[in-house]
């Protein structure tokens, strides 16, 4: 598929077609989802030159900086944020998160700081959304605890995190198994006025029916279900075989009848588990 992009680039003129800094950035898109970062360099640094110097926008440096950052040469977008000043093009947050989450991938904290300073020296605004690039990136890395730290220095200068922040800091407590700091991370969620998604209650009602807390798992169940959000077959046959476990066979009919009525989808897999509730 890269291979007929980057045809379809050179016989433009073919078709009497001006290549533009549009045609470009979408050369560049197709090198970054093949992930071939060697040919989105050849592409920036050697075939926009080639034909006619095509002057690179905003999206252009992004795309270039994005394929840097995930060929683990994370510095070298040092000197793309340098031409950028020198052509008059302004980094945006979006810039230098990319650079950020790089250095996180190659494990360079201290290049993570000097990025936030750079985007101070840009004044460019350091918000919410570039720290939750660091609270998933830490998350991601299993260093959740180091993300909520991260989050508390933020709430002191009086930044407030929003949903997707929480919720990250929610799947990565529960992907390391760590149910109490999920729940807690939870209620201060929901104090805060800030809505979770279906993705939260899904990751505490697994990370609950692992745990064993079928009850607590069975509140956010019916929370969940009147947002019209239903977890997957495996997790909510967890649940109810759970409650069974824990003699709340009613409980569980009623979680079995609300999914039944409210989603028909995988109806014949739920009438088998009722029918094995009997028995």
């Amino acid at each position: 598929m890269l291979e007929r992009s980057l045809q379809t680039f050179h016989d433009l003129e073919r078709y009497e077609i001006q290549r533009t800094v549009k045609s470009l950035n979408a050369l560049l898109l197709a090198c970054l989802a093949a992930r071939d970062y060697e040919e989105a360099r050849r592409v920036y640094f050697e075939t926009r030159k080639e034909y006619g110097g095509i002057e690179p926008d905003l999206e252009t440096y992004n795309r270039i900086i994005k394929a840097l950052c995930e060929s683990n040469s994370t510095g070298s977008s040092y000197s793309i944020v340098a031409e950028m000043e020198r052509r008059r093009v302004k980094p945006r947050a979006s810039t230098f998160g990319l650079m950020i989450e790089g250095f996180y991938k190659e494990e360079k904290y201290d290049e993570v700081r000097r990025v936030v300073r750079l985007m101070r020296e840009f004044g460019v605004h350091v918000g919410i959304a570039t720290y939750n690039v660091m609270v998933r990136c830490l998350c991601e890395r299993k260093r959740t605890r180091e993300a909520k730290a991260l989050l508390c220095g933020v709430m002191s200068t009086r930044m407030r995190p929003n949903s997707v922040t929480y919720s990250l800091l929610i799947h990565g407590f529960c992907s390391e198994g760590d149910l109490d700091e999920a729940m807690s991370v939870f209620e201060v969620m929901v104090k805060s006025g800030c809505k979770p998604g279906c993705e939260c209650y899904f990751d505490l009602i697994r990370c609950l029916c692992k745990g064993g807390d079928f009850e607590t798992a069975l509140v956010l169940c019916r929370e969940s279900m009147e947002n019209h959000w239903v977890p997957s077959f495996s997790v909510m046959r967890w649940l109810v075989h759970g409650l069974v476990g824990s003699n709340k066979v009613d409980e569980a009919r009623e979680v079995i009848a609300q999914v039944k009525h409210k989603f028909s989808r995988n109806v014949h897999l739920w009438n088998q588990v009722e029918a094995d509730l009997s028995r």
